[in-house]
């Protein structure tokens, strides 16, 4: 069921991202709901639904963030888009964003060189799947206490550590994280669904 939400809380034991912090205060289009802050504005380009590395060499410099605001399930779908060429680029979910390399990403999808999938957890190495070219879009689906990660439709990996429970509440806040390293990755077609 699709909602709407206008519920923030600090959650205990998490720290509140520092700078400019701005709540989603309503999602009444979840899809279309990106609201772009933070991380290195000056070296991407992000619009509604995706995010370019335009500058900044090749490194794991650049980054945007948005917001994730429920006491339920949600789901983010996106695809890795590198114009035809082997980039490597990471996206995922955190509770606070601690910078832009994807080594700081909590539960991280990293593509790599366009081939290689890799899973990460807190900046450790969990899995790596070799994938063709129909293995997107990504989804990225918060269901009960799990982070499951569902390759064109299909569950393929779930994050072996549980999401906390904050005062009996499931969830709470999130942010839809990434990393670009090569000038010309991008992520495309993000969309953010309530469940």
């Amino acid at each position: 069921m699709l909602g709407t939400f206008s519920i923030f809380f600090p959650v205990e034991g998490i720290p509140t991202p520092v700078g400019s912090r701005t709540p989603v205060t309503s999602v009444s289009d979840p899809s279309t709901q990106v609201a772009w802050y933070g991380g290195t504005p000056s070296l991407v380009t992000s619009t509604t639904g995706a995010i370019e590395k335009t500058s900044g060499g090749t490194s794991w410099n650049a980054n945007r963030l948005f917001n994730i605001e429920t006491f339920g399930d949600f789901s983010v779908n996106f695809e890795f888009d590198n114009n035809g060429f082997a980039m490597d680029s990471c996206a995922g979910l955190s509770f606070v964003d601690f910078g832009p390399s994807y080594n700081q990403i909590n539960f991280c999808v990293y593509l790599a060189n366009s081939a290689q999938l890799y899973m990460y957890e807190n900046g450790v190495f969990i899995s790596a799947t070799n994938v063709g070219n129909s293995f997107q879009p990504i989804q990225l689906k918060v269901e009960g206490l799990n982070v499951n990660v569902y390759l064109n439709g299909v569950m393929t990996y779930t994050f072996p550590t549980t999401l906390p429970v904050f005062n009996n509440i499931d969830h709470g806040y999130f942010v839809f994280d990434n990393s670009l390293y090569q000038t010309g990755a991008k992520i495309k077609n993000i969309q953010l669904t309530y469940n």
